[in-house]
């Protein structure tokens, strides 16, 4: 995450730091106790950020304290030993903010809505799986999605349930709220428009043998998203699903995309050992056709099964930002 000049971002010794964007100096580093997988919310005034004992801080943006922590999932919360990762999923339900309300998924499959001044939670619904992901805001609802394949909307100012649909297999990434439509990839190898009103299915696409597990960005009315095995990044139309085009960029594309000016940039990881080769990097990509305009390889060091950059980038004043699986922070200047 960056926001005004600083970059925020967790790491797997359960640390967050703020640090100058213009060359990386710290600005503050909070020690925490659980690994942190996820993106953080930054407003004015503080950081929120989810660890993975599912525990939901808010940390002051200017020094780094602590202001309040909240057990989402208590059982999860508890000292003993984190279970291992049973969906192959480092995925973190990031908060967002809303008319003054915190959303936010919890492991133990429930949604809630907090009060972000002191933490209290102002409702919570039993979403009946795991939640793993970001909601998506819309004027009236909250569209989430669990790794059952569960998609819902809840009204926002009281969780009631709007409309429940079922899919063939896990979501882990954020829907996208976008003219009328909830847009959302799943792990039965498709992309989902979803009417918004009252979850009828409106389109689907096929991505040939890969779960969706990148969240689309939309800009001017052009989706992109990314895929894992099929190594593709993709414009689509997203009122119909249909596709504009399609580029290899060699590697596992879980991120979202960042669409700065005329270009798509995209990182890739790679998973060791995989029956189709991947290989980490940085890609650009031309937005009208989807040529490679640049790519830059790694970071490749370490014996992890999987390396490269498996989060999304970030873009500020004509910088991008990369994080790497190897612990490397990169600032990238690009027109």
């Amino acid at each position: 995450m960056v926001r005004d000049g600083a970059i925020y971002v967790g790491t797997v010794d359960g640390k967050f730091h703020a640090v100058q964007a213009k060359d990386g100096a710290e600005i503050w580093t909070w020690e925490g106790a659980a690994p942190i997988y996820g993106d953080a919310l930054v407003t004015g005034d503080a950081v929120f950020v989810v660890n993975d004992r599912t525990e939901l801080v808010r940390l002051d943006r200017k020094t780094g304290a602590l202001r309040w922590r909240v057990a989402l999932d208590p059982a999860r919360s508890a000292p003993a030993a984190l279970p291992d990762d049973d969906i192959f999923n480092h995925r973190t339900a990031v908060p967002v903010l809303a008319a003054g309300k915190l959303f936010v998924g919890s492991t133990d499959g429930g949604m809630l809505a907090i009060d972000p001044a002191r933490g209290q939670t102002l409702w919570r619904v039993e979403a009946g799986s795991k939640i793993c992901a970001p909601a998506a805001v819309a004027a009236e609802v909250v569209v989430i999605g669990t790794v059952d394949g569960s998609l819902l909307a809840l009204r926002r100012a009281d969780g009631g349930l709007a409309w429940r649909r079922k899919l063939d297999a896990g979501i882990v990434s954020a829907p996208v709220v976008h003219h009328g439509m909830a847009i959302v990839g799943a792990r039965d190898f498709q992309l989902h428009g979803v009417d918004l009103a009252t979850g009828r299915e409106v389109w689907t696409r096929h991505f040939w043998a890969s779960w969706v597990e990148s969240t689309p960005r939309i800009a001017q009315d052009v989706m992109y998203v990314g895929s894992s095995d099929l190594r593709a990044v993709r414009a689509m139309d997203p009122a119909t699903g249909e596709l504009r085009w399609s580029t290899d960029v060699l590697g596992a594309a879980w991120g979202s995309p960042v669409v700065a000016g005329a270009t798509v940039y995209m990182g890739a990881a790679a998973v060791q050992g995989y029956m189709i080769a991947h290989a980490p990097s940085l890609v650009a990509l031309d937005r009208r056709t989807g040529a490679i305009r640049w790519r830059q390889t790694g970071p490749t060091g370490g014996t992890a099964a999987v390396t490269g950059y498996a989060g999304s980038l970030a873009y500020a004043n004509h910088t991008l930002f990369a994080a790497g699986l190897d612990g490397s922070l990169a600032a990238l200047p690009v027109p």
